[in-house]
């Protein structure tokens, strides 16, 4: 069983849409810090603080992680962005999350030059990823997502980034 499945368990609500990108966010959290977490984090505030030691000071960055097409108008107040375009349960959660900085999460958002919009506002007045196409968008905009898949394969995955910094 993968930690998002641990977590997903616990979100197992059928009228929650959300549930996946919450068991996500748990199960990277849960990789970041080494332990179980309990809940996810209230919107707006920094969805976890990564710790690591540089030059034997310990250094700690705040970090939001983001799935698919969910709300990203605040994304960008971390100093890393974790995104995941698509989630698979079946698969590690630090395998499959993309880290950005900041500035390369807002070249990210700002960089889509094909036909359309790459973010839209919702009913709420929320901030989006338009919807793109995946297994469940399958009519959704197919530029949008190979545009996606193209910058966060060029980006290292939490994993990756982690043993960067900690050396694990």
């Amino acid at each position: 069983m993968t930690t998002i499945q641990k977590y997903l368990a616990q979100y197992a609500n059928e009228n929650d849409r959300g549930a996946t990108g919450k068991a996500f966010e748990c199960a990277i959290r849960e990789f970041f810090a080494h332990r179980s977490v309990k809940a996810i984090k209230p919107q707006g505030k920094a969805d976890c603080f990564f710790s690591y030691m540089e030059n034997g000071k310990r250094m700690q960055v705040t970090v939001e992680i983001k799935t698919a097409c969910g709300e990203i108008a605040t994304a960008h107040k971390s100093q890393f962005i974790v995104y995941c375009p698509e989630v698979d349960v079946d698969m590690d959660a630090e395998c499959q999350g993309y880290v950005f900085s900041r500035e390369e999460w807002v070249a990210f958002v700002n960089g889509y030059t094909g036909r359309g919009s790459f973010t839209r506002v919702n009913s709420r007045g929320e901030l989006h990823i338009q919807s793109f196409r995946s297994e469940g968008r399958p009519k959704a905009s197919k530029p949008i997502a190979e545009y996606i898949w193209e910058c966060c394969m060029a980006q290292p995955t939490a994993e990756e980034w982690c043993e960067g910094l900690r050396g694990e």
